[in-house]
């Protein structure tokens, strides 16, 4: 990874979040933690059955042929996913990687040049483009662990998205009793797309979870 394009919030970044939200300041405490976490070395308790990484939304063209598995981000969280497999020291996790359909020809070729043996590889396919979000892959998700023999499971996303991961997969995961999780998110770097500081993406992400907190379509908690 190219730590000079690594995306930064500073000190006055997350005081003005705090100013801008003050009845959020625990979730705002929860984006420090996973912006700090995202920034150290993954890796994945003995007792891992599966590493899920979750593809971001399309940002390409809305019409014509899918050619590419989206972004560069999507690529980095296929290849963190698959590092975290491979270095997996007392366990061998199942590497499952949620998109839509378009997305598995090359998701599965970055997986395999990251190192993984291509039938090492499960995919679960979330409908076309523009059908999927998160929601849609931890319900596909959901259904899927149904029918393994699970231990851990690891979510791998990308830092500013770890807190709506959590709250959306106790939504549709947390029943699921034999099931412990955690969400893990890769840094942010320039160049995916985001044309503002990292701030003001965690912006969005903030009213974001508000507002589907508020109509109950993710847990408040995570």
């Amino acid at each position: 990874m190219d730590q000079n394009r690594v995306m930064h919030v500073t000190d006055r970044e997350w005081d003005v979040l705090r100013c801008r939200y003050p009845d959020r300041g625990g979730l705002i405490d929860e984006y420090v933690a996973c912006y700090n976490a995202a920034r150290q070395p993954l890796t994945v308790p003995d007792n891992t059955t599966h590493v899920v990484m979750l593809t971001g939304t399309y940002c390409g063209p809305k019409t014509g042929p899918r050619e590419h598995a989206d972004t560069e981000e999507n690529a980095d969280r296929i290849r963190a996913a698959v590092r975290m497999v491979l270095e997996a020291a007392s366990c061998l996790p199942t590497l499952v990687i949620d998109g839509e359909t378009e997305e598995e020809i090359e998701s599965r070729g970055i997986a395999v040049s990251a190192g993984m043996p291509a039938d090492a590889i499960t995919y679960l396919d979330c409908g076309p483009t523009g059908s999927a979000n998160t929601g849609t892959q931890l319900q596909v998700l959901a259904d899927y662990l149904r029918y393994e023999t699970i231990g851990h499971v690891v979510l791998v996303t990308t830092d500013y998205h770890v807190p709506r991961v959590f709250r959306t997969a106790r939504h549709w995961i947390g029943g699921l009793t034999s099931v412990t999780r955690e969400v893990v998110g890769i840094p942010s770097l320039m160049g995916y797309g985001y044309n503002v500081r990292l701030s003001k993406v965690l912006e969005g992400e903030i009213e974001r979870v508000k507002r589907y907190s508020a109509s109950g379509i993710i847990s408040p908690i995570p």
